[in-house]
């Protein structure tokens, strides 16, 4: 009877210790399966947020785009193009070189009568 006793004994803690594997197993599948939802879902989120950023740049070349800014600048300053009779073309500093400086001491300068 003893050999009985010790075989139930031992076939027990067996399937016990068969069943307290399983069941971590079963544990560690499952969060497993969280924790990849959980990638997921962050995954989908970054993927919206940069097309929203996508977005957010092509608005931004299109207001910075000289087919918008021109309109908006006429309508809410009431700025305008310059034209060719606007345009003033100063000389290189080659030439404003070579010209003469005005004295920059007040006693060497020439008093007008």
């Amino acid at each position: 009877m003893k050999r009985g006793s010790a075989w139930i004994a031992l076939s027990s803690l067996g399937l016990a210790a068969l069943l307290l594997a399983l069941s971590m197993v079963t544990w560690r599948q499952s969060r497993a399966r969280e924790a990849m939802a959980e990638l997921d879902r962050l995954q989908r989120e970054i993927s919206l947020v940069q097309a929203e950023r996508a977005a957010m740049e092509r608005r931004i070349q299109i207001l910075e785009s000289r087919r918008h800014v021109l309109p908006a600048a006429r309508e809410r300053l009431g700025l305008r193009v310059a034209e060719a009779g606007d345009m003033v073309f100063l000389a290189p500093e080659s030439a404003a070189a070579a010209r003469p400086t005005p004295p920059s001491h007040p006693s060497t300068a020439r008093r007008q009568p």
